[in-house]
């Protein structure tokens, strides 16, 4: 269609033919910023969020940045002796937990991977034959640690930390859980009050579990 002013003509479809095509490549571009900067918007929250997820973390560990922040940093370490033909020593750490609770962590060494050590921990010292108060989880041969929540006795009664650390008591860690080997006690030693007590001794006067 053509229409005219004066002497000047037009040819209206072609203006706005030109018009229209500007219009969409213009659309067009705008469409391709947008999303362009949507995907980065979107990596970057990503990027962000798991920054924010490391961060988090790493406040859940206490300074050392190794250990979970559940324990109060009250702990008593004690020795375990070599008590059989087998040259093994080791160490056992009370930790106090936030609730009152304790972990005990029994640590020996060497060990054979594919071996369970069980342990107990028993009243009176390492030269009595005292009941059993707790039976701990088995040494694993692999990596020779032992760890366990301790919140009763085994007759039931609960301890706490601040307790236990005063208890008349021993840990006996064995070579096996079936005869004759568990018969055979590879590492022991005194905890809490019976510390107090303790002799210098030989693996003679360590007693047999019952």
């Amino acid at each position: 269609m053509r229409f005219c002013k004066g002497t000047i003509c037009f040819n209206e479809y072609l203006f706005n033919s030109a018009n229209d095509k500007k219009y969409r490549n213009y659309h067009h571009a705008l469409s391709v910023i947008s999303t362009n900067i949507l995907m980065k918007a979107s990596h970057l929250f990503i990027v962000t969020f798991s920054f924010l997820s490391t961060i988090i973390s790493c406040t859940s560990t206490n300074d050392k940045g190794m250990e979970p922040d559940i324990y109060t940093g009250k702990l008593e370490s004690y020795t375990l002796y070599q008590a059989s033909d087998f040259a093994v020593n080791g160490i056992v750490v009370l930790k106090e937990l936030k609730s009152g609770y304790t972990e005990i962590e029994v640590k020996i060494t060497p060990t054979e991977k594919g071996l369970l050590h069980p342990g107990h921990v028993h009243f009176s010292s390492i030269d009595a034959n005292g009941e059993i108060a707790v039976v701990l989880n088995p040494v694993d041969g692999e990596t020779g640690i032992s760890i366990t929540e301790l919140k009763e006795f085994e007759d039931g009664n609960a301890v706490l930390y601040s307790e236990l650390i005063n208890v008349d008591a021993c840990i006996k860690i064995h070579l096996s859980s079936t005869p004759p080997d568990y018969h055979t006690i590879l590492v022991g030693g005194n905890i809490g009050a019976a510390l107090s007590k303790e002799n210098p001794f030989g693996r003679l006067e360590i007693s047999v579990c019952k």
